[in-house]
């Protein structure tokens, strides 16, 4: 037999013996189970410990946005008034413009105080300590799910006003454009 011959037959070899190797490996193989198996209580407990820490660190950071958002309220508010008291001076009609912000400040009162009781709530965190750390996980969880309720309150206290409002404003604006001043 010449090299040629032997060393093509035996790459053969090894080329089929290297695909078996891979093709069906030796080790032992273990089949999840088709119900999954019960963690560690003490883990489970631990991981819904973090996630009330989490949702607590997430209700302050909406209460902060909240009242950012009623901060520039007060200056809408403000602003509008403004515009009001000008157009009263020119003599024009604003009687629209004034029952929107009417309506609007009343939901924003309204409001504000839903927002007052769910601050007071979250700086108290009953059944978290100091830290935000849960200290006792159903007071935790009900502190969580009354200040959600709260937020959603607001939500649906404010509704459709502030719409209303910037809609009157642009109503009136459209109405009355601002007059032309002659150039000299």
């Amino acid at each position: 037999m010449n090299l040629k011959k032997f060393l093509s037959i035996s790459l053969l070899a090894a080329l089929i013996v290297g695909a078996a190797v891979f093709a069906f490996p030796a080790g032992t193989v273990a089949a999840q189970s088709p119900t999954p198996q019960p963690q560690d209580p003490q883990t489970r407990i631990n991981l819904v410990n973090i996630r009330l820490q989490m949702m607590l660190r997430l209700e302050k950071a909406t209460l902060n946005r909240m009242t950012r958002r009623f901060d520039r309220l007060d200056q809408l508010i403000t602003r509008v008034e403004t515009l009001v008291d000008r157009a009263k001076e020119n003599g024009k009609d604003v009687a629209a413009l004034e029952a929107a912000l009417t309506e609007f400040k009343a939901k924003e009162s309204e409001a504000r105080g839903v927002l007052d009781s769910v601050s007071s709530l979250l700086e108290v965190h009953p059944g978290f300590d100091d830290n935000g750390k849960v200290t006792d996980r159903e007071t935790a969880r009900t502190t969580l799910e009354d200040g959600h309720a709260q937020f959603q309150e607001i939500r649906s206290i404010m509704g459709d006003s502030l719409k209303n409002l910037q809609e009157a404003v642009k109503a009136w604006r459209e109405a009355n454009p601002p007059e032309a001043t002659p150039s000299s």
